[in-house]
């Protein structure tokens, strides 16, 4: 059973909405990031990172940043948000075709994506499934 968890594992829940988003803000910083906080199937965390978007250049190559570690945590939940400290309030074309290209991704690997947020140091959004 060792191996079925990465390692910093902690077990912990977020209990309320601001737990989640202090875990997510504390990963920001002044440059864009995706963060995603995976899960396993009794809603315990095993692990928040981190992807620089805009270093990936193509939306293939986040998602496969993104969904190398997920599968290695055997996650069947994660989070997902998109922002930085000072990053828009308004998703633009490029939040809404990232948010559906992780969702299409996260039903391939039969991972669901619990929230999707587009946030910054002071506000948030949340995506829903339906709207994308």
């Amino acid at each position: 059973l060792a191996g079925r968890y990465p390692r910093g594992h902690d077990g912990r829940r977020f209990n309320n909405d601001d737990e989640l988003l202090a875990e997510i803000r504390s990963k920001l910083t002044t440059t864009a990031y995706l963060v995603f906080i995976t899960f396993d199937g009794a809603g315990r965390h095993l692990a928040t990172r981190r992807t620089d978007v805009a270093a990936k250049v193509k939306t293939g190559n986040v998602l496969r940043a993104i969904f190398s570690d997920v599968v290695s945590d055997n996650a069947s939940d994660m989070v997902v948000a998109y922002g930085s400290k000072t990053y828009h309030q308004t998703p633009s074309l490029f939040d809404l075709s990232l948010a559906r290209s992780v969702r299409i991704a996260a039903e391939l690997f039969n991972v669901r994506v619990a929230r999707y947020f587009i946030i910054n140091d002071k506000n948030h959004i949340e995506i829903e499934g339906g709207s994308i």
